[in-house]
């Protein structure tokens, strides 16, 4: 076939043009691209494994075919949903919409690990969280969660240059495990720190990725994940058995309201955490309202005390008390007194 006739076909079938490589991992290859025909930016991640047999390679393709329809079936917002998903003689491509804006990660950085604001930080934890909560309603589990697969996603119509959404990607689904358990060097340093003792031990759960939204919400809030490091087996430690600094301890700005939801989200046990993503961004909420009614319910007593304890001076004060003052007073006091009144 000559160079026009295949610029021909590929035009009509919309293929990728301009392929380049973005990351590797040790099952993963990513390109970013466009297509020739539509001038989509789109993401095309292999996932290549050359010892599966193709027998496996046929069924773990049409298992991730019914999984991305369950995606799909969520219907939410902050969802990446691929585009669709080809198959080779030894591999997956997935294709998905290329993300300009960047990720959490990259939002992280530009604030040099310093907490976000509150408020901004509380509606990037609610996004990811019921994210996280309409995949779950679907048997969906993440299990993947960390600051790189948090994409931003800017408003148009916003004045400013802030993100203002989110959209959740790189779901671990079971297919693409190729009938196989993901081993400890494919494990990304990034991923350990948002990691529950029990993924760890190759367990993952609903309760799972509230554990990993939970060191999420941790770090946007103070600055800095629960536990810090780069080793698998020191980390491993660290989220099985020591216990996370209290979070307002951390940032003296947060109210210590947040500490317990914060806390309990983390918990070693799964058992002990939340029933559910939902009821953990329920206590989020309520914290921050407990956090401004102390204020206004000190700031009333505080003003209604003052009233009793003038009223009560009133009422126990001599009534002779002021005649005896005005007799004692000398003149100046009086020139004193109508300098204040007169310039006050």
């Amino acid at each position: 076939m000559s160079n026009e006739a295949e610029d021909s076909a590929r035009e009509q079938r919309d293929e990728p043009v301009d392929v380049r490589l973005m990351g590797r991992s040790s099952s993963t290859v990513t390109y970013q691209s466009t297509l020739h025909k539509s001038e989509r930016h789109i993401v095309l991640k292999i996932w290549v494994n050359p010892f599966v047999p193709y027998s496996q390679i046929q069924q773990s393709y049409a298992l991730l075919q019914t999984e991305m329809r369950t995606l799909r079936a969520t219907n939410n917002p902050h969802i990446l949903i691929p585009l669709h998903v080809r198959r080779t003689p030894q591999s997956f491509v997935i294709v998905s919409d290329y993300i300009p804006e960047g990720n959490l990660q990259l939002l992280i950085e530009q604030n040099h690990h310093q907490p976000l604001p509150r408020q901004r930080a509380l509606t990037l934890i609610h996004q990811i969280g019921e994210a996280l909560q309409a995949a779950h309603q679907q048997d969906i589990v993440h299990g993947n969660l960390t600051p790189h697969n948090i994409l931003l996603v800017t408003n148009q119509d916003s004045a400013t240059d802030q993100p203002d959404d989110i959209t959740l990607s790189d779901f671990y689904l079971p297919s693409l495990q190729l009938g196989r358990a993901r081993t400890r060097e494919e494990d990304h340093p990034q991923l350990r720190l948002y990691m529950a003792p029990e993924q760890f031990r190759g367990t993952t759960t609903r309760l799972t990725d509230q554990y990993s939204l939970g060191c999420l919400a941790y770090q946007l809030l103070t600055g800095r994940p629960p536990f810090e490091g780069i080793a698998h087996m020191p980390l491993q430690h660290k989220h099985t058995h020591d216990l996370p600094q209290r979070p307002s301890q951390l940032n003296t700005d947060l109210p210590s309201t947040f500490d317990a939801p914060l806390l309990k989200a983390l918990a070693k046990d799964p058992v002990e955490r939340f029933a559910d993503i939902d009821a953990f961004l329920t206590a989020l909420t309520a914290s921050e309202q407990a956090a401004t009614i102390p204020e206004i319910a000190t700031n009333g007593t505080k003003e209604a005390g003052e009233t009793k304890e003038r009223a009560a001076t009133r009422k126990n004060k001599p009534q002779h008390a002021k005649t005896n003052r005005k007799r004692a007073k000398p003149a100046h006091d009086k020139r004193k007194h109508f300098f204040f009144f007169a310039f006050p």
